[in-house]
C-alpha cells in the first residue's frame, strides 16, 4: 500500500471506496453478500489497510495467454 492512508489503523468507508474505486454502494452490496470484510463499531463501518489487499486480491483476473498483440 502507498503512503495514501498515512499509516492510519482504519479507513472510513468513503477513504476505502476511493483507494479501491468503487462506490459506497457497491461496498455496501459486497458486504451484504459477504464479499468484503470491514469492521463495524456502533453504526459505523471501518475498513483496516489489509481489507484492501483482500478486497483486491478476491476481484484480480489473471492474465489470459494468446492476448498479446
Amino acid at each position: 500500500m502507498g503512503e495514501t492512508q498515512d499509516n492510519k489503523a482504519t479507513l472510513t468507508e468513503s477513504e476505502f471506496c476511493q483507494i479501491v474505486g468503487i462506490s459506497r454502494t457497491t461496498a455496501w452490496r459486497m458486504r451484504e453478500a459477504g464479499k468484503l470484510s470491514y469492521c463495524q463499531v456502533g453504526d459505523k463501518i471501518l475498513y483496516l489497510p489489509k481489507h484492501i489487499d483482500e478486497f483486491l486480491a478476491s476481484v484480480e483476473k489473471p492474465a489470459r495467454a494468446g492476448n498479446r498483440q
